[in-house]
C-alpha cells in the first residue's frame, strides 16, 4: 500500500483555507472522507455550491506558469462534480494570496510530479492548469 503523506497539520492549514472561503462567501463547507479524491464540498443552504481540492503551496503564485495537479484527481473532481451538480473549483493558499480557479475539462497533460520524497508513485500524468485561470480572492 502506498504510504500517505498527508500530515494533520497540512489538514488543518487546508481546513483554515475553506473556513477563509466559507467567512468570504458565507457558505459551509463539509469535508469528505479520507482517500475520497477531492478534499470536500461548499454548501449554500444545504445544496452543494462547488466541491473542492485545497492546496497550500509554500512559493509564490508567480513561480511557475501552471498548477500541477495529478490528472487522476482531476478527471474524478470532474466526475464528482458531475455527481454532485456542482462545479470543481481549486482553492490555493500561495505566500502573495489565495486564489481559486473553476477547473475545466481539458489541459495540456504530462508527466510530472514530486522527486523529494523518493517515491517513484509521485511521478505520474497531470493536468497542468495555467496561473492566468486563477483569480485572487
Amino acid at each position: 500500500m502506498r504510504p500517505l503523506y498527508e500530515a494533520s497539520e497540512h489538514v488543518a492549514k487546508e481546513l483554515e483555507l475553506a473556513a477563509y472561503f466559507c467567512n468570504r462567501f458565507g457558505c459551509i463547507y463539509e469535508q469528505y472522507q479520507p482517500m475520497h479524491p477531492l478534499n470536500g464540498r461548499f454548501l449554500l443552504n444545504g445544496v452543494p455550491t462547488a466541491v473542492a481540492e485545497i492546496k497550500v503551496r509554500n512559493n509564490k503564485s508567480t513561480k511557475y506558469p501552471s498548477l500541477m495537479l495529478s490528472a487522476s484527481k482531476w478527471r474524478k473532481g470532474l466526475e464528482w462534480a458531475h455527481i454532485e451538480n456542482a462545479p470543481f473549483i481549486l482553492l490555493v493558499n500561495f505566500f502573495d494570496g489565495v486564489f481559486m480557479t473553476k477547473v475545466q475539462k481539458d489541459y495540456t497533460e504530462g508527466i510530472g510530479g514530486r522527486t523529494d520524497r523518493n517515491d517513484i508513485r509521485d511521478i505520474e500524468r497531470c493536468a497542468y492548469i495555467p496561473m492566468d485561470s486563477f483569480l485572487k480572492i
